[in-house]
């Protein structure tokens, strides 16, 4: 007998989406919920009409992603906030082509602070889609090759400035205890999109107003692993890097430099964070000393000249100290650091071998003939370094390089070394901070070509003279002026 078959049972019909061009543009609260907007004058009725907040429309869209696009295919987490795709794109360039790369030294403000506040803060998520989208627009490397013109990327950065101070704006007189950090955060990203944006008066401004919110807050000096002591020491590398093109609000004052205190009779170091932690204070003490002293006329200088040197032998007594442990730290913990912790770690003995040039010759203002093996000896170190890590982001927040390779260019009394010097900057153009490596490698051959003599700049650097320089070493920085570049920057959002 046959079996009988068992019955069929129909299946549902997939549902099919209507045929039709998508469409791109409508405010932003409609495009977060991927449903249709009506498009209406300053609110649409599809927000209005069920109680929601209209967020309004873009005046500048990113350009669109094209399927067979070359590129990464990003994948975010879920996300408690709602993004529209042009942030969603932004964010993932965040995640992945800014905070692995954007410090030589591993912190945890952004994964900790910046990534998780993004969520929660409107106004620190306006701040990091915005910095992604004028990095991106900046970016030469363009790493995860997202198609679109950067002009567009940069307009669409600036709005979302703007939006980001707004919100804050709206906030200001808000009892919240969170605004402080909110607004700490902000004024990071605000920074860093600002130099991007060679709209360096504003970048100090907001870096003015860091401090300030540093100084009501606090620093932190105890825990040295807590994200507030990392975001701190952020903005305290910030001012040192700013100070030479602008005159900023000191973070740590001479008081809290506790200089008496010998590093020896510390502990050693037994991880790189703490190595770091104490060169940052000689570091600052130095750039005081040397800040203080520039500028100087003669009378003032020999007026003041016994208590400068005590202050600097008080710095070149811990900076000894200093370099002894770290000599330690670097021979016996080396091996067991990951490839990025090497890559800080000799970042680091390049920062202090560099320490004691501006640090010894400030207060001698004429022969600095005898330091011409300390220059070269630095500069091996900087060939060596740039040799070893052939891959090198191009935008970084903190020190690495260019000031060593600045001092050399600079200050060396040998033309052979300055010339290496500027070469050096010129063949990894990126930007540390304020500073760019292309201009400072200008500057220092400008100066080269006029102290040779020479009309031609290519000449200048490929000259076979082998020479010392006459006059002493100067702190040559461009202008404020020379910075500021026009890039169409809304000005007035800012003031």
């Amino acid at each position: 007998m046959a079996t009988p078959a068992a019955p069929v049972v129909p299946t549902a019909l997939k549902r099919r989406r209507g045929g039709g061009t998508k469409v791109r543009t409508g405010c932003r609260t409609c495009r977060a919920r991927h449903i249709k907007c009506d498009e209406a004058p300053e609110a649409c009725k599809n927000c209005t009409s069920t109680g929601r907040k209209c967020d309004g429309y873009d005046l500048y869209r990113l350009p669109i992603r094209h399927k067979d696009a070359p590129g990464l295919r990003l994948e975010l987490p879920p996300m408690r906030r709602k993004m529209t795709s042009d942030e969603s794109r932004c964010f993932s360039y965040f995640q992945h082509c800014i905070v692995p790369f954007i410090e030589f030294f591993d912190s945890p403000v952004w994964e900790m602070l910046v990534l998780q506040m993004s969520e929660s803060e409107r106004a620190v998520h306006h701040a990091v889609v915005a910095l992604s989208a004028i990095h991106r627009a900046i970016d030469s490397t363009d790493q995860l090759r997202l198609t679109g013109d950067n002009e567009t990327w940069r307009r669409f950065g600036i709005e979302q400035l703007g939006r980001s101070y707004a919100v804050l704006s709206r906030r200001h007189v808000s009892n919240d205890p969170q605004l402080g950090m909110v607004t700490l955060l902000c004024c990071l990203m605000f920074i860093l999109s600002e130099f991007l944006l060679n709209q360096y008066d504003f970048a100090f401004a907001h870096l003015e107003n860091g401090i300030r919110i540093l100084k009501n807050y606090g620093y932190p000096q105890s825990d040295i692993h807590s994200v507030q002591h990392s975001l701190a020491t952020m903005f305290n590398q910030l001012e040192i890097m700013s100070t030479p093109v602008y005159a900023t609000r000191r973070v740590l004052d001479e008081d809290d430099l506790d200089l008496d205190q010998p590093l020896a009779n510390l502990p050693p170091f037994q991880t790189l964070q703490e190595a770091r932690s104490a060169f940052n204070v000689a570091n600052t003490a130095m750039f005081h000393l040397v800040t203080d002293i520039t500028g100087l006329s003669n009378e003032a200088f020999a007026m003041n000249y016994a208590s400068l040197c005590r202050r600097q032998t008080s710095i070149c007594s811990y900076t000894d100290q200093f370099e002894a442990q770290f000599r330690y730290f670097y021979k016996t913990k080396y091996s067991q650091l990951s490839p990025r912790a090497q890559r800080s770690a000799e970042l680091l003995r390049i920062a202090q071998a560099s320490l004691p040039l501006p640090l010894i010759a400030c207060l001698q203002r004429q022969n600095i003939h005898s330091y011409t093996k300390d220059f070269k000896d630095l500069l091996s170190l900087i060939e060596t370094f740039l040799s070893k890590f052939p891959e090198r982001p191009t935008v970084v927040i903190d020190s690495g390089v260019i000031t060593p390779l600045f001092a050399v260019a600079f200050g060396s009394p040998s033309y052979d070394d300055r010339r290496q010097a500027i070469k050096l900057l010129q063949a990894w153009p990126h930007r540390e901070g304020p500073l760019q490596s292309t201009t400072i490698a200008q500057l220092a051959l400008d100066r080269l070509r006029v102290q040779q003599g020479l009309t031609d700049t290519n000449a200048a650097i490929d000259h076979p003279v082998t020479a010392v320089v006459r006059s002493s070493p100067h702190r040559i920085f461009a202008t404020r002026k020379e910075h500021q570049q026009a890039t169409g920057c809304c000005r007035g959002m800012f003031k």
